[in-house]
């Protein structure tokens, strides 16, 4: 399954907001920003639509009950997304479920207070390592 071509907001949104410059791209109120801070900043830049597609294509692809193997494979080598959901002691189910309820919730609101953008790059060998971990 192509899941870029199936899931192109969530594709786009995954990408751009958590390509592999996602931690320094994002400050905080005296802090950097985390994944689900993150989402919340994603709520202030798209249109209700975008964020309504978004989330209606998250929850389809939770619904298809991936085991975290494929999950990690799919948001990596599909959606183009470098966060690691270890490095927050989450599964990416879990960390999905999260986005998904800020993505549903009106009242969750963004302290990201900047956005640096550095562009989008391959991932190297290095990065791939550090993400089949």
């Amino acid at each position: 399954m192509n899941y870029d071509e199936k899931f192109p907001e969530l594709g786009n949104f995954l990408s751009c907001y958590f390509n592999e410059d996602w931690v320094d791209m994002y400050e905080s109120e005296n802090r950097e920003a985390d994944a689900l801070e993150v989402v919340r900043f994603y709520k202030t830049e798209d249109s209700e639509e975008g964020i309504r597609k978004t989330a209606e294509q998250l929850e389809e692809l939770l619904k298809l009950q991936h085991d975290e193997e494929a999950l990690r494979e799919i948001l990596f080598y599909d959606l183009s997304s470098y966060y690691r959901a270890a490095g927050d002691n989450w599964t990416y189910r879990e960390w999905l479920e999260k986005a998904l309820e800020i993505l549903r919730n009106p009242n969750e609101k963004s302290k990201i207070t900047g956005r640096v953008d550095y562009g989008h790059e391959q991932p190297t060998e290095e990065m791939l390592a550090i993400l089949r971990e």
